[in-house]
C-alpha cells in the first residue's frame, strides 16, 4: 500500500514563505533607511514601515497557502481522488430529520 500524498507540500510552502518574508523585510528595511536618511529619524515613519512589513507578510502567507492548496487539489484531481461531494465532508453524515406535516 503506497503512502497517501499530502494535499499541501508544507516543506515547499515553508521555503517559499521564508523567501517571500525575507524579500518583504528587505524592501521594508531599505525603505525605512531611505526615509530616515532623507527626513531624519521619525518613530511614526518607522512604525508605518513595520506595519507595512507585517501586513504584507500576512498577505503573502495567505496567498501562498491558497496557491499551494489549489495546486494540491489540481494534482489530486489528476490522480483521480475526489475532494468534495455529498459523501465527502469534514463531519460525519447525519440522518435527515423527519419532517413535520406543517413544514414546507
Amino acid at each position: 500500500m503506497s503512502e497517501q500524498q499530502r494535499l499541501i507540500d508544507f516543506e515547499a510552502l515553508t521555503e517559499q514563505l521564508r523567501k517571500a518574508v525575507a524579500a518583504i523585510g528587505m524592501a521594508a528595511f531599505v525603505g525605512a533607511v531611505a526615509q530616515t536618511l532623507r527626513s531624519g529619524v521619525d518613530a511614526g515613519a518607522l512604525l508605518r514601515w513595520l506595519t507595512a512589513f507585517i501586513a504584507l507578510s500576512v498577505l503573502a502567507g495567505a496567498v501562498l497557502v491558497a496557491w499551494h492548496a489549489y495546486r494540491g487539489a489540481v494534482r489530486s484531481h489528476g490522480r483521480g481522488e475526489r475532494l468534495s461531494g455529498e459523501d465527502v465532508g469534514v463531519v460525519p453524515p447525519r440522518a435527515p430529520r423527519p419532517r413535520k406535516p406543517d413544514d414546507s
